[in-house]
Order: C-alpha cells, then structure tokens, then sequence
C-alpha cells in the first residue's frame, strides 16, 4: 500500500477530512459551532456571516467559514446542542448550520 490511499481517504494512517465530501467533521471545528451558538443564541436573530469564531488554536475565522465545513458533517449534536436550536435529538451538526443559516445576515 503507498503513502497516500485515495479510495479510503487516508493518509499515513490517519484519516484527512474533507468537507467537501462530508463524514466525521474534527472536533474542534464542532466546537467552534457549539460555543457561537451558546454565545449568539442564533434564533432570537443574532448573528452574522461576517462574524468571526474562534478556533482551538485561536485562530480566527468567519462564521461563514465554519458553516461551509459542518455543511456535510455526520456528526451527531450532543442533546443540550439540539436542545438550544430546538431540533430533534439525535440531529447532526449538517442539519444544525442548515437550520442557522437561513436566520444570519450576509
């Protein structure tokens, strides 16, 4: 087997998001949109496209940044999350930024 495994999506051994095609997002990208959402409370109309986020390693991005990579994300919302955008339990993070989106700026 090469270096690079391009059916499987690996590399060395570890597993390369793309999102892109969508799957399991990384956890910090996850929590960068579980901290907007505590912080912003996007369904009483707060919020931006424009707005920055800040990542796990203090980066800043836009919050439309975010939304493109949670878009096709499989990932299931942990309960207090879906709670919070009043969606079903078990709704994944794609079904969570699609529900935001609609309500934010541009």
């Amino acid at each position: 087997m090469s270096e690079t495994d391009t059916e499987s999506g690996r590399r060395s051994g570890k597993y390369r998001y793309d999102y892109k095609r969508g799957g399991h997002a990384p956890g910090h990208l996850r929590e960068a949109f579980e901290e907007w959402v505590y912080e912003t409370e996007p369904l009483d109309g707060h919020g931006s496209l424009d707005q920055e986020v800040v990542m796990h390693n203090g980066q800043m991005r836009t919050l439309q940044w975010l939304i493109l990579r949670l878009w096709k994300c499989t990932d299931t919302m942990p309960f207090f999350l879906c709670e919070q955008l009043a969606m079903e339990s078990g709704s994944t993070y794609a079904q969570g930024v699609r529900s935001v989106r609609p309500l934010l700026k541009a």
